[in-house]
Formats: C-alpha cells, structure tokens, sequence
C-alpha cells in the first residue's frame, strides 16, 4: 500500500496484482478493500488530500478491475459531492477520471447522474 500511494503511476498494475491474488484467495480483495476505505475515512476526517487522492484512484482501479463493486465508488462519489469543497472536488475529477469509462459501460445511469450532480456545484 505504501508502494501504491508513493508511486501513482503504477497504481494499474497494484490493482492488477491484487486482481490476479483474488483469483486464488478472495478474501485479499475485501481485505485491502476495507483498509482502503478505512485509510480513505482517516485521511478525509485529518483534511489529507494525498492520501484520499491515493485511495480513490486505487479504488477505482480495484472496481476497474472487478475485484469490487462499483456501488462503492457510487457512495464514495456522492459521499464527496455532498460536502463541496475545491479539495474534494479534484478528488471528485480524479476519481471518475479514473473509473468513468467502467461506469459507463456497466453502470450509464449512475455514471449521468454523477456527473450531474458535478455540474450542479
């Protein structure tokens, strides 16, 4: 995980990695799953930028890779759009940067309606 925030670029492959490993033991993918969120909840709750921007893109990644859902990145994206701040907003870009060609074959409604919901704000 350390390797994976200091080292954006190589996130995909980290993702790939944990997708290949889930294959043969699923509970790695909930595993990391849930520690990422919980990295997510700590950095947004102490205001870290960094660390919310490098457990999204590697959610997204995870959810592009379908070793998870997308509904997470559903409620993380509405989570972050009902507090607008311009922190959270380039989390918000980064983020469907990242997963919104996934959303947008497997999940068109909810993909409008984010994006939606960012041109409200």
């Amino acid at each position: 995980m350390k390797a994976q925030a200091s080292s954006l670029p190589f996130t995909p492959v980290f993702a790939t990695l944990v997708a290949i490993i889930n294959t043969k033991l699923p509970q790695v993918g909930g595993l990391i799953l849930a520690w990422l969120i919980s990295q997510f909840q700590r950095a947004f709750k102490h205001n870290d930028k960094t660390v919310c921007h490098s457990s999204t893109t590697f959610i997204a990644h995870l959810v592009n890779q379908a070793v998870t859902h997308e509904i997470i990145v559903l409620e993380t994206l509405i989570f972050l759009l009902e507090c607008p701040m311009d922190d959270l907003i380039e989390i918000v870009v980064g983020f469907m940067h990242e997963v919104s060609a996934f959303l947008a074959e497997n999940s068109l409604k909810a993909n409008a309606l984010i994006f939606e919901e960012q041109a409200k704000e």
